[in-house]
């Protein structure tokens, strides 16, 4: 199932993701496993520690909240599945489960990009792939691939709305239902509200 959704010319691109992804998160994982949150949870020491103890997330008990109103809820998921195998493991496992979820979402939204381009944006094949490739390869893209932290989840879910929105055209679907996924966006950070309401007036429609 998962193959049909993938479409030959992005195989080379999916490999060559997973393969880098991998590579950089059993790096972090076998350098950094083991030290304390704070030092390895990206810019702040928020998302691991509230996958590891959600009551006591920052995200709900600082000035978080206001720059990232409902993050604490999309990291809930997550701190249940943490909490469960935690259980059964009888370790800490957020690190783990994190990694896995930052490599889904690296490479789902480099493909993603990769359709913006192709589909809508109008460039050939060889184009939009070189362009999500470089994209994909920024240090800054890279780093969020592997380190723990709400601008990944950012990053991913900017990407996603941008892709549904110029899917919704071609579904026929009316603007207001994407006004759910744009509050989600919003949960976030905040400010991502903002970023789409500015990459949308360079949309039709």
């Amino acid at each position: 199932m998962f193959f049909k959704m993938i479409r030959k010319n992005e195989f080379p691109l999916l490999i060559l993701l997973f393969v880098v992804s991998i590579i950089l998160n059993v790096l972090y994982l076998y350098n950094f496993y083991g030290v304390y949150y704070p030092i390895i949870s990206g810019y702040d020491p928020y998302l691991l520690s509230t996958v590891t103890e959600w009551t006591h997330s920052p995200y709900i008990h600082s000035n978080s909240i206001f720059s990232h109103p409902g993050f604490s809820i999309i990291a809930l998921p997550i701190a249940i599945i943490n909490a469960l195998v935690s259980f059964f493991v009888g370790s800490n496992c957020a690190n783990f489960i994190l990694s896995i979820i930052l490599m889904f979402m690296y490479v789902t939204e480099v493909i993603l990009l990769k359709r913006i381009l192709e589909d809508y944006v109008g460039l050939n094949s060889f184009e939009s792939v070189l362009l999500s490739v470089l994209f994909g390869f920024m240090a800054y893209v890279l780093l969020m691939s592997f380190t723990p932290d709400h601008f990944a989840f950012s990053q991913f879910f900017l990407i996603l709305y941008i892709f549904l929105w110029t899917k919704r055209e071609s579904s026929g679907l009316h603007k207001s239902s994407l006004f759910l996924p744009y509050i989600v966006v919003c949960g976030i950070t905040i400010t991502n509200g903002i970023k789409i309401l500015l990459s949308l007036l360079f949309f039709k429609g």
